[in-house]
């Protein structure tokens, strides 16, 4: 029986870095939906009601 050497090639510095960084878009990609509902929920009136507070001039009733 003969004996086949066998080599691995070395893997290159940036293919792993590619690959951790497609990784970790794939996580935000969850977060998207999350995120709008959050803004326009939360965030959104948020900054409204301050926004009406500087402006409206009148203290108590419609």
């Amino acid at each position: 029986m003969a004996s086949a050497d066998i080599t691995a090639e070395p893997v290159k510095a940036g293919e792993a870095r590619v690959n951790k960084h497609k990784a970790d878009w794939r996580g935000w990609k969850f977060m998207w939906p999350f995120a709008v509902v959050f803004v326009f929920v939360f965030i959104i009136p948020i900054v409204y009601a301050i926004y009406i507070s500087f402006f409206k001039k009148q203290m108590i009733g419609g």
